[in-house]
């Protein structure tokens, strides 16, 4: 707990979030956080969730795929585009997950401090795994 001197580095907020609340005890005023939802837990739940979106976002946009930048106006080739973007994103976040679980994120990341998110880390694993003409397994698995 951040009472407790224990750091909350390299965590997402959301973390950091849950941390704090649990080091206030019973108090259960986060800063900052403006609600219109009934329950506090139910606040807590969509807000740890709006990390997520927001780094999707920035993923499927200058971050990662750059999809504004196609410039399609065809409703039907944008959403075939869609989908493409959408399955690769999972993959890219499903090898992200596998790559920092198998300690490789030192092939891709720095070493002394994180610079990139998962989607990053999985979207630079198998663009190296391409350059280098390695086998790039299509397998998907759960994020925790």
């Amino acid at each position: 707990m951040v009472g407790e001197g224990r750091a909350y580095a390299n965590q997402d907020l959301s973390a950091a979030l849950a941390g704090a609340m649990e080091c206030w005890g019973r108090q259960t005023v986060v800063p900052g956080l403006a609600t219109n939802l009934p329950d506090k837990q139910m606040a807590l739940q969509a807000y740890a969730r709006i990390m997520w979106v927001v780094e999707m976002f920035g993923d499927m946009k200058g971050q990662g795929f750059d999809l504004e930048g196609t410039m399609l106006r065809h409703i039907e080739k944008l959403s075939r585009l869609t989908l493409a973007v959408a399955l690769l994103y999972i993959w890219s976040i499903s090898t992200g997950t596998k790559t920092i679980r198998n300690s490789l994120r030192g092939q891709v990341d720095r070493k002394d401090r994180r610079d990139l998110g998962v989607f990053q880390i999985g979207f630079r694993i198998v663009e190296r795994l391409l350059v280098n003409s390695l086998p790039c397994p299509v397998t998907l698995c759960v994020y925790r």
